[in-house]
């Protein structure tokens, strides 16, 4: 890591000459070009994830073409794809491409947006007819979906789910906010997911018409990104697919552009919908979307990320005052279409001071204008990019295939550069130590009340008008006019590091142990700590640090659970490690440090990811943690509750909510550890047991252990360790805590099936259907096996509940099948206790969700009595093996691995026992019959009666709710 720093250190300025501002920057790949018919291809090589291609067909055609009879049909047009091509039927495609080991989902390979549709695949290169048959399969995409109406017929439900999916509160604020953003462009009413009716009712000649018109060879690129040995070959192979002419079709049609529509006032909205949980504000400022393709356009792009960032921090000490105007706020750069980009500024407000938010980011805006930012403001933005591109510098060889991949289908839709990872890093160092001040603080000016302004709020109940918003916004800007808004106060936060704060003692590592066959080593400080270490060259700019101990909230007596269950959030708030959030973040600015806290019901810990270069200071962190206890602040203890108030009156409001409540009360018996918080529980809630509750959870060394994973130089690693964990006193009380005397949570499945009806008054109709199936592994010498084949059955599951009720049925948009066991203590020894959910949505008009329920139900007996075919069985081996040799070149696999072998109840003292038991697991055979064993764990058996399923559902119309009723589950 410290060679690398000093390489990007090292790196020469760019030499850029007073002619060469406004000229492109070179491409950066190994290959692109056009084919004969106008089809236009890229080629990169990318060596990460290993023996891997990121493949992609992009279409620069999206819902911005569609004609009023046409909204949604290029959407409509992505599902097909994958239904039937001239070639491939019945969704032969998606059995295709889960038997060649693709992770694939309902619609996670494509995506329809306002101008561009892009399908994309992630593919082995082992085998080279993998990548013939894929991009077959793409080349099929261009040119021979097929429209039929049994096509058409079998794609509308699924879309119509998706459609009603996004009907939720959050999709009703978006679609409001972009129709107020695109007011006056054709932009405004060309969502991707289109119209209801013209979903149901669409013809297929105008479907196919459609297709026709727009999927041509000029309007398509194709993209391969990967560690190809070949390039040449790689291209000769797309030619080979792509470049031979499709159907006769008729005359080219020119794709039109439609540019930003100005408006010289703010436009402004009110927006009102009870289910919305905070009350919000967002302020946006349209300008011409510009293009990242020359020096010039690059140093614009460094003052825009210097302009965000300094006025964020701004914005977040201001969120941090007593009383303050927002609980929080933000600006970014957004790109809302191909021809518009956007500064958006968001800030959440308490109930009845949105007005108040409103007022207090504008005025900051209005002060930028007048006055610039401060120098240190300015130092600190500047020191945040270098940073980032340092980073980004280090880990060049290490990018991955599909985020090289995204880069050349936004060149091909948008026409910005690839520049690659060497050239911006040298821009970065070159430019940004040559901007001013005053170039960033010039950013304000784009963000002007009096030109392509849009203000929105955001609230649940009826309050605040749109006339009130926009005599704020005019307040504001008659106040800057007369020049009635003072500079910046020079705040007096320090510039000091943590390193500085009276650190103890430095201790000793008593013990070493090395885990060969895992990887790793094993350190014993002298105050009972452990840490243990594995050094990997995945990723050159990254440690995963994470720290762990038994016991959690199960262990609080039942009166003090609520106050402890803060806990978390008011350390948060007033500082864990003896600072308050605004100070470290300035202390932290420039570095790469995430050090946050958790606690759950069985363990409580702390970590995240680490630059190599900042491990010092994350270590200084974790030293803190333990040798400060968090103060208690009046103020901000009130405003901490304040906004959990407001929290707590948003899950009300919130029929998902609710639902998952009631299936968690069901499935859990009513366990209190579950049930939600109501205003009575904080009104009750003791912030001083609360915040001694957090500091106790971290204040003994001997009860954590350490885990880092990543670019560790294993000597700088040791010091560190001696210095600043080592050196927290150990303390005798509380005693460790071992985790085989976890107080288990009082949970239990209920003794008989039950089904049940959730109601809910809601703005728009939905229902949600969640079957949940108790599972009991015994903790044996086979449970490992169990387990794994238990997620193979989830994954079948998942594959065939999609098939039947969607491509069969066409009645939902995706299903899930997933198993979980952390309700199980770590301290129990008999059996893993936890349940299978098998979940979706329906329609809640047609009611349905019975019928559905059944249908599940159904494919679960099927799959009990029958068991998987051989056919499923390589397919879900394959896949299995696919995404192992991908997880493998990853930190966050390995540093998995070393938590779930050490919380293991199967470890023992030692790691490589552990390691070899899950490696042998996976090698267990048969997987049919394994599969089998553990499929009859879910359900009960004719001569075990007291087993059984608990099965719930949701259907909310306007008023009241469907029922839902399924039969007893039975297996042979």
């Amino acid at each position: 890591m410290a060679a690398n720093t000093a390489s990007f250190r090292r790196l020469p300025d760019l030499d850029i000459g007073e002619g060469e501002w406004d000229q492109p920057l070179p491409l950066f790949g190994e290959a692109a070009g056009t084919f004969a018919n106008g089809l236009q291809f890229y080629v990169a090589t990318c060596s990460r994830p290993a023996d891997r291609a990121a493949l992609a067909l992009a279409v620069r055609v999206g819902s911005v073409l569609e004609e009023e009879t046409e909204r949604g049909v290029a959407h409509i047009v992505e599902h097909l794809a994958f239904n039937a091509t001239e070639k491939y039927q019945s969704h032969q495609i998606v059995q295709l491409l889960e038997e060649l080991g693709l992770d694939f989902g309902a619609c996670s390979n494509a995506y329809t947006s306002a101008d561009e549709t892009v399908y994309e695949l992630m593919v082995p290169l082992d085998k080279p007819e993998v990548l013939e048959k894929t991009l077959d399969v793409l080349a099929q995409f261009a040119t021979a979906i097929r429209c039929a109406p049994e096509d058409l017929h079998k794609e509308r439900g699924a879309v119509l789910e998706e459609w009603r999916m996004g009907r939720s509160w959050a999709g009703r604020v978006q679609e409001a906010h972009w129709k107020l953003l695109m007011q006056g462009s054709k932009y405004a009413e060309r969502q991707p997911i289109g119209l209801e009716s013209v979903i149901k009712g669409v013809p297929d000649t105008l479907v196919r018409a459609f297709y026709q018109r727009w999927y041509r060879p000029e309007n398509m690129a194709v993209v391969a990104v990967g560690n190809f040995p070949d390039v040449e070959a790689v291209v000769a192979t797309l030619r080979r697919h792509f470049e031979v002419p499709g159907p006769a079709r008729s005359t080219a049609v020119p794709i039109p552009r439609f540019d930003l529509v100005p408006h010289d006032e703010p436009r402004v909205e009110a927006f009102t919908d009870k289910e919305v949980q905070q009350s919000s504000v967002y302020v946006s400022f349209k300008h011409p979307a510009p293009r990242l393709c020359t020096p010039a356009d690059y140093q614009a792009h460094l003052c825009a990320a210097m302009f965000h960032n300094a006025l964020n921090q701004r914005l977040f000490r201001m969120s941090r005052q007593t009383d303050p105007p927002f609980y929080s706020a933000q600006v970014a750069s957004e790109p809302v279409c191909k021809s518009v980009e956007i500064h958006a500024f968001s800030a959440s407000a308490a109930e009845g001071k949105t007005l108040e938010a409103l007022e207090a980011v504008l005025v900051e805006l209005a002060r930028v204008r007048l006055h610039g930012f401060t120098e240190r403001e300015i130092r600190a933005a500047a020191q945040v990019q270098m940073a980032e591109n340092e980073s980004l510098f280090t880990e060049r060889d290490q990018e991955y295939s599909d985020s090289r991949r995204a880069e050349y289908v936004r060149h091909f839709t948008t026409g910005e550069m690839v520049i690659g990872p060497v050239l911006e890093a040298r821009l970065a160092k070159t430019l940004l130590p040559r901007i001013q001040a005053a170039e960033v603080a010039r950013l304000a000016d784009a963000c002007c009340l009096s030109s392509n302004c849009v203000i929105k709020s955001t609230s649940h109940r009826r309050g605040v008008g749109a006339d009130e918003l926009l005599a704020v916004a005019l307040r504001v800007r008659e106040r800057e006019a007369a020049g009635a808004i003072p500079p910046l106060q020079q705040d007096a936060l320090p510039g000091a590091v943590i390193e500085g704060t009276g650190a103890p003692a430095p201790g000793t590592i008593v013990a070493r142990r090395s885990h060969a066959r895992f990887g790793a080593s094993e350190l014993t400080l002298s105050n009972g700590m452990r840490i243990t270490y594995k050094v990997t060259d995945h990723a050159d700019d990254q440690i995963l640090v994470t720290g762990w101990a038994p016991g959690g909230l199960s262990e609080v007596p039942r009166t003090a659970f609520r106050s402890a269950a803060m806990a978390q959030m008011l350390a948060d708030e007033l500082g864990p490690y003896g600072f308050k959030p605004e100070v470290l973040e300035e202390m932290l600015m420039g570095k790469r440090v995430d050090v946050a806290t958790m606690e759950g019901s069985y363990w409580r810990g702390f970590g995240g990811e680490q630059s190599p270069s900042d491990l010092e200071t994350a270590l200084q962190l974790i030293c803190r943690l333990f040798t400060t206890r968090v103060q208690r602040v009046p103020a901000e203890l009130a405003t901490c509750l304040r906004h959990a108030q407001e929290q707590v009156r948003a899950q009300l409001r919130d029929p998902s909510f609710r639902f998952t409540n009631t299936v968690n009360q069901v499935v859990y018996g009513n366990c209190y550890f579950y049930e939600p918080f109501t205003l009575r529980d904080l009104y009750g809630v003791d912030p001083k047991l609360a915040c001694s509750h957090f500091s106790d959870a971290f204040c003994n060394p001997a009860e954590f252990h350490i885990a880092l994973t990543g670019a560790i130089e294993v000597e700088v690693l040791e010091d560190l360790a001696v210095r600043y964990l080592a050196s927290i006193p150990a303390v005798q009380q509380p005693a460790p805590r071992d985790r085989s005397a976890v107080t288990p949570l009082p949970f239990s499945f209920p003794e008989r099936p039950r089904v049940l009806t959730v109601r809910a008054a809601m703005v728009e109709p939905t229902a949600q259907v969640m079957l949940a199936l108790p599972v009991r592994i015994a903790l044996d010498a086979a449970c490992l096996e169990e387990t794994r084949w238990l997620n193979f059955c989830c994954q079948l599951l998942t594959t065939r509940l999609t098939r039947v009720l969607r491509f069969q049925s066409g009645k939902v948009y995706a299903a899930s099948a997933f198993a979980s066991f952390g309700t199980t203590a770590p301290s129990e020894r008999e059996a893993l206790r936890g349940e299978v959910r098998i979940g979706f949505s329906c329609d809640p008009v047609a009611g349905n969700a019975a019928q559905l329920a059944e249908l599940a139900l159904a494919e679960v007996e099927r799959l009990q009595e029958e068991g998987p075919s051989e056919e499923e069985a390589v397919a879900l081996l394959t896949l299995e093996q696919r995404a192992q040799e991908t997880a493998v070149q990853e930190n966050s696999y390995w540093h998995d691995r070393a938590l779930t072998y050490y919380k293991s109840r199967l470890f023992q003292g030692d790691l490589d026992d552990v390691h070899a038991s899950h490696e042998a697991a996976r090698e267990a055979a048969p997987l049919a019959a394994r599969m089998l064993g553990a499929l009859s764990a879910l359900a009960p058996s004719r001569e075990q009666p007291a087993r059984y399923w608990v099965g719930l559902a949701a259907a909310a119309a306007v008023v009241l709710a469907a029922s839902v009723g399924v039969a007893r589950m039975r297996r042979l």
